[in-house]
């Protein structure tokens, strides 16, 4: 049998019934080689999918380690929790190169107890006194790019769970935006592998107020493009699978206020995709600014754009049309002018002909 206390593992030799606290130890210097091997033969150091060879992942790895008794002559068998990272030299990240099996960084988490199951799903949450970091690397579409505070914002597409995600990684107010960089600057269309330090309905706090917590995706800067090579097709055809037939079904009517904005912390979406045909929308310029008509039923909404690059549909097609709707963050009102609560403006910030 086993107990663990604060940071410590405990694993019993069931021979001899010593026993001894193995979570201080560093097993890697001792067990690489076996920790390779295992990770070698049961083949989790080859690539399965375009993706994996940008993300790291983590494995549970049996060890034998001899008892500490002297006179006794059997193992322990532990488990480690190890992570495996591909090692990349700068170009690489960039070019057509797939590294192959042995450019790995392996590195040992912590001692598993002995009572968790041998499957990492079965054993993630187990409260062993030492809490990982575990990443969590996602592949996300981007499928909008807007101008926001002299940056950018981004809207992307969650393609396995089918739902929008705002990735974002500062949550101070006004200062979530990607800068204006070769290195953090993203295309439409293209598939980014970003590590996510919290997803909106991660068991936490809310990183942010509603209603952009329900889109608010907290993630690392350093975030890697997928090669062209290596992304999978997609077309934004995809995502009418979640779009909504009106504006009210993004936006609830009982929230709307004037057709234009919702309040600060109001419980709904923040960000929503309206299937709509070309014949519906037009264009309108306003002190410069341009903006985006709507006639929706019985309802007409006037909204700004704020996208970078979008479609631009002809009234007299009928072709269909994704119109990507999105909450501004709270604004307060300037001058004279002061709201309380605060408003969130409804933004255009893509439009996609399909």
């Amino acid at each position: 049998m086993a107990e663990s206390s604060d940071t410590s593992v405990y694993y019993s030799c069931e021979s001899c019934g010593t026993t001894v606290d193995l979570s201080r130890h560093d097993f890697f210097s001792d067990y690489d080689d076996e920790i390779y091997q295992y990770l070698l033969e049961n083949d989790y150091l080859y690539y399965h999918s375009p993706e994996d060879c940008y993300s790291s992942f983590e494995k549970v790895v049996p060890v034998s380690v001899n008892c500490v008794n002297d006179d006794c002559e059997d193992a322990i068998t532990i488990k480690l929790l190890v992570k495996a990272s591909p090692e990349w030299e700068d170009d690489d990240l960039f070019s057509e190169y797939v590294p192959d099996h042995s450019s790995f960084e392996i590195e040992v988490l912590h001692v598993l107890p002995p009572e968790s199951d041998s499957d990492f799903d079965d054993y993630i949450d187990v409260d062993i006194g030492v809490h990982s970091d575990v990443s969590k690397y996602k592949d996300l579409r981007i499928i909008c790019k807007t101008k926001m505070n002299m940056n950018y914002c981004y809207m992307a597409y969650d393609e396995q769970g089918k739902r929008l995600l705002r990735p974002i990684f500062n949550t101070q107010r006004n200062e979530c935006c990607w800068p204006k960089d070769t290195e953090t600057s993203f295309d439409i269309g293209s598939l980014v592998t970003f590590n996510v330090i919290q997803y909106p309905d991660d068991d936490e706090d809310n990183p942010t107020p509603y209603p952009h917590a329900y889109q608010d995706t907290v993630v690392e800067r350093d975030a890697r493009p997928v090669s062209p090579k290596y992304s999978p097709p997609w077309n934004f055809g995809s995502l009418e699978v979640i779009a909504k037939k009106h504006v009210h079904d993004i936006f609830p009517l009982n929230l709307l206020k004037q057709n234009k904005y919702i309040l600060e912390k109001s419980i709904c979406d923040s960000a929503g995709i309206l299937l709509t045909t070309e014949e519906n929308i037009c264009f309108r310029t306003t002190y410069g600014k341009k903006r985006l008509i709507i006639f929706d039923v019985n309802n007409k909404y006037n909204f700004r754009i704020t996208a970078e690059t979008f479609d631009k549909p002809i009234p007299q097609r009928h072709r269909k049309c994704l119109v990507i709707l999105g909450l501004g963050r709270p604004f307060s009102g300037t001058g004279d002018r002061h709201f309380k609560p605060a408003r969130c403006y409804i933004l255009v910030i893509g439009i996609k002909i399909i």
